[in-house]
């Protein structure tokens, strides 16, 4: 739930359907099944004010080490960057499962981070003070140092 708050997704589930536009305005799949273009939402930034680019989403794809992981970059043959706000997924075969797995908290794949952001303060800082585009900010983060 956390994920939710602080990040967003090119796509999520939602109230009345798995697969909501979010950071995408939209997306589609091509004909023969091999490869979904998403647009991104124009106007799209980050907590810290840098927009939600192509760059973020491959970023964030390539990074990507969560439940779905391994199947995931078994299916998956390249990640394009088209433009500034366009990407395209292309398959090694046709995948009819792919959004499920892409798009849904069946994985978490789809949370975008921001690049430039974790290249500059690394894995650990990002983990100190993450920066994502969903509606909450981390203003501040005290962990428990002992139990009561």
């Amino acid at each position: 739930m956390v994920l939710y708050a602080i990040h967003d997704a090119l796509v999520k589930p939602m109230p009345g359907s798995d697969n909501t536009p979010s950071l995408a305005e939209s997306w589609t799949a091509s004909k023969d099944g091999l490869s979904y273009e998403f647009v991104l939402r124009k106007n799209a930034k980050f907590h810290n004010g840098d927009p939600v680019t192509a760059e973020d989403v491959k970023f964030s794809f390539d990074r990507y080490k969560g439940a779905g992981a391994t199947l995931l970059k078994e299916k998956v043959k390249d990640l394009q960057v088209l433009a500034p706000n366009r990407v395209r997924f292309v398959l090694k075969e046709p995948w009819p499962d792919f959004m499920t797995f892409y798009g849904t908290s069946a994985t978490g794949a789809a949370w975008i981070v921001p690049k430039k952001y974790v290249e500059k303060v690394g894995d650990d800082g990002f983990k100190k003070a993450p920066i994502g585009a969903g509606p909450y900010k981390v203003v501040s983060f005290n962990p428990a140092s002992s139990w009561s």
